[in-house]
């Protein structure tokens, strides 16, 4: 049973998401999103989180709020 799915980890960490190339997240917002909503076609039962940010950053998850993340 999947009680729950992750979408990414530690998207803000430089090791896992490249901000040269997406200096503004929106290419990562769009993905994120794209995933719920790929994972909610499945079962929309599954709750959808997005993976612990490293370093804890509080503009980062209000940027994704603004994104709609």
């Amino acid at each position: 049973m999947i009680e729950a799915a992750m979408i990414w980890n530690e998207p803000n960490n430089k090791s896992h998401w490249d901000p040269e190339l997406d200096p503004d997240w929106s290419r990562f917002a769009n993905m994120a999103t794209l995933a719920a909503d790929a994972i909610a076609s499945e079962n929309p039962a599954v709750t959808k989180i997005l993976g612990g940010i490293s370093p804890i950053d509080a503009d980062f998850m209000a940027l994704m709020k603004q994104y709609g993340v």
